[in-house]
């Protein structure tokens, strides 16, 4: 091999070192970044204190967060987009408390969203509105460990189909009549808290829309 042919070979392989190293940069800036977070929930139920013996502790809480986020991270395995509590992203939802007073069938939502296309969206999710329907909707005899499982499940669920109405702007995500899929129309069911559940019809046009988790 002489000195032109090894400069040649050097070169090459800057080439295919740097082609990589482009390629993983720009598959990271694809990821898209989203924001899941509580915003000052206060965790308090009506009636749940009463019916158990006392409101959540600390520790329940924090495993109704995790639950939250747990069931959102699964609801999106797979797809290339990344969940976090960090501002600075697109697509942003937030638990809170509960809603102010409303007039119409806006007084009976559970969350809502407003898309703005490729610039993101925000959404909300009330957690009195949630909690209420997890307890509403559980099995016989459920106990409180249950419930409040049943409520950090319904959060992430609400959530995932917040962020698909954000990412999905266009979409009917309301057209499915599979009570155990995210496209669902109405959180008052039982599925939505103790059954698994998933994507009816939606997960392709995800995909599509933000490729293969990398």
């Amino acid at each position: 091999m002489n000195l032109i042919q090894a400069k040649l070979g050097v070169a090459a392989v800057i080439i295919v070192i740097a082609a990589m190293l482009l390629l993983h940069h720009t598959q990271h800036e694809n990821t898209v970044a989203a924001r899941f977070w509580f915003d000052e929930v206060t965790f308090a139920v009506p009636g749940f204190g009463n019916t158990f013996g006392g409101s959540l502790s600390v520790t329940e809480r924090r495993a109704i967060e995790a639950r939250a986020r747990a069931e959102l991270e699964n609801a999106f395995a797979g797809f290339g987009i990344m969940f976090s509590d960090e501002p600075g992203a697109r697509y942003r939802v937030r638990v809170q408390q509960e809603f102010p007073p409303r007039r119409g069938w806006r007084r009976f939502a559970v969350a809502e969203s407003v898309s703005m296309g490729t610039f993101g969206g925000e959404g909300s999710i009330s957690f009195v509105a949630v909690a209420s329907r997890a307890i509403g909707n559980a099995p016989a005899g459920a106990t409180r460990a249950v419930m409040i499982e049943g409520i950090g499940r319904g959060l992430g669920r609400v959530a995932a189909h917040e962020f698909a109405h954000q990412l999905l702007h266009s979409v009917n995500l309301h057209a499915s009549d599979d009570v155990q899929s995210y496209e669902f129309l109405g959180a008052n069911r039982a599925a939505l808290f103790y059954e698994p559940i998933h994507w009816a019809f939606a997960d392709a046009l995800l995909l599509e829309r933000l490729g293969p988790q990398l």
